[in-house]
C-alpha cells in the first residue's frame, strides 16, 4: 500500500467537502455550481490515482457531486 501525497489527499477531501456542502441545501448546491468547479471535477476523473477518481465520483458514501447538486433541481 503506497502512501498518498498531500496533493492527492487534499483533492479527495475537497471533493468530499463539496458533496457534503451540496447535499445540505439548494442554495449551497447553487453556490457550488456558481463556483464553476465542474471542469476541475471532470479533470480529476482522469487522475492517475484510482482513489482520487473514486472520491470525486463517489465521495460521501456513494453520492456523486453531480447527484448531490441534482437532488436540489426542480424538474
Amino acid at each position: 500500500m503506497k502512501a498518498k501525497g498531500i496533493a492527492q489527499t487534499c483533492q479527495m477531501e475537497v471533493f468530499s467537502a463539496l458533496i457534503n456542502i451540496s447535499q445540505h441545501s439548494a442554495s449551497l448546491a447553487e453556490k457550488v455550481v456558481e463556483a464553476e468547479i465542474f471542469p476541475a471535477a471532470v479533470d480529476r476523473l482522469r487522475d492517475r490515482d484510482e482513489d482520487v477518481r473514486m472520491n470525486v465520483a463517489h465521495a460521501g458514501g456513494g453520492e456523486t457531486l453531480v447527484g448531490a447538486v441534482a437532488d436540489h433541481c426542480e424538474l
